[in-house]
């Protein structure tokens, strides 16, 4: 830990001097080194059980509400809805003992494993801006990237990337890409990966500095269907956030800026970009944003309108789709087989230390469909991954 939190104060010191003369700092751990070959980085399967436990498993407890599932060895968890059941990854940055790189458990509705998957790199990945997979809408392609760590010089930042079926855990495509790592999404026929010279998508243009020149950031599209068909690039100056079936989703704000944690959410404009790499529509007074393409957002608030009154909705724009959402507060929960939003109605209580705020589970909604009050499975973890059945509380 002291480790990390010393990297991030060079590496924030290093950025900073990157912009006047270019920063190269010596490595802080063995495993990283002076220059990033893009074929090191490379993610390689190095173990494949199409049945069976993997070693990096603890065995399923089962619940009479649902189930859990830990891990051998501690690392970044995030679990997917596919519709053959939750997908798991537990990600490695390799700054300890334990190998860089990414395990994969496809799991059924009831927590059986259906197939794993460990992919594996030689270098470090960086900590700080994180290792990112996800799922494609229509739940067929799981997207796994990491960036190289932060204390390697920018101009040679290198993405490492791999896509991998859902049903079968067949790996589609894998390689790496130059550039700072901005954003990963997926449609359901592309992997779109952000990158850019600096840590801002619209880059910067100091002339004094070679290093930091750079113009917009550089979208590069992988097509799914066909491994060996070239990349499409396309450039722009806006945050990748998200992605639907057919266009992905940029915006002024970043994705850490929209997260729905205790519903303090930057509002945002997000333009919808198709697959020729024009803007076909803009949506604004975004709070939320899920993977999957699934907006809440807010009309802007009249004289004397409070949250509880402003005009809100779920918009999902690849199909259309709207529901009023007025006086209710969202978020993004994964489930076993489809994603949620969770909608809150906000309480206050007088306690005798004055008046608290809480929130309260009113409903939920599969996209931006009619909200239901029925039971739904959810799953999250941070040590493994824990899926329960979970009902609204009765009112009174």
């Amino acid at each position: 830990m002291r480790l990390r939190q010393r990297s991030h104060a060079i590496a924030a010191v290093c950025a900073a001097l990157t912009l006047l003369a270019g920063c190269h700092l010596p490595a802080t751990s063995t495993h990283l080194r002076s220059k990033v070959s893009p074929d090191e980085a490379v993610l390689q399967v190095v173990e494949k059980n199409a049945t069976g436990e993997p070693d990096f498993l603890k065995p399923l407890e089962r619940e009479q509400d649902g189930w859990d599932r830990s891990v051998e060895h501690l690392g970044d968890i995030r679990s997917h809805a596919s519709p053959q059941g939750p997908v798991m990854v537990v990600s490695h940055y390799g700054l300890d003992e334990y190998p860089p790189g990414f395990e994969v458990a496809a799991l059924t509705p009831d927590g059986a494993v259906r197939w794993s998957q460990e992919l594996r790199s030689r270098i470090s990945f960086n900590d700080f801006h994180g290792m990112r997979s996800e799922l494609s809408p229509d739940g067929r392609f799981l997207g796994l990237t990491a960036a190289s760590h932060d204390l390697h010089p920018l101009d040679q930042a290198v993405v490492a990337y791999a896509v991998l079926e859902t049903e079968t855990g067949a790996v589609v495509r894998t390689g790496t890409e130059a550039g700072v790592l901005l954003g990963m999404s997926l449609t359901n026929t592309d992997m779109v990966i952000q990158t850019s010279g600096t840590d801002f998508p619209a880059g910067l243009d100091w002339s004094e500095n070679p290093h930091a020149l750079t113009g917009p950031s550089t979208l590069t599209r992988l097509p799914l269907a066909d491994r060996q068909a070239a990349a499409q690039v396309q450039h722009t100056d806006l945050w990748l956030v998200a992605a639907d079936g057919e266009s992905l989703f940029l915006s002024d704000t970043p994705l850490r800026d929209l997260d729905d944690r205790e519903f303090r959410h930057s509002i945002a404009t997000v333009s919808l970009m198709d697959t020729s790499g024009t803007v076909t529509g803009t949506v604004t007074g975004v709070k939320l944003v899920s993977p999957d393409g699934v907006l809440h957002r807010c009309e802007p608030q009249s004289a004397g309108e409070t949250e509880d009154t402003q005009t809100c909705e779920l918009y999902a724009p690849g199909t259309g789709a709207r529901t009023p959402t007025t006086g209710l507060f969202a978020q993004y929960q994964v489930g076993a087989t489809q994603n949620l939003i969770q909608l809150y109605q906000q309480v206050v209580e007088t306690t005798p230390d004055g008046e608290k705020t809480k929130y309260v589970l009113a409903s939920w909604s599969i996209g931006a469909a009619t909200p239901s009050t029925d039971p739904q499975i959810e799953c999250s973890g941070i040590i493994g991954l824990s899926c329960r059945t979970t009902t609204i509380p009765q009112a009174g």
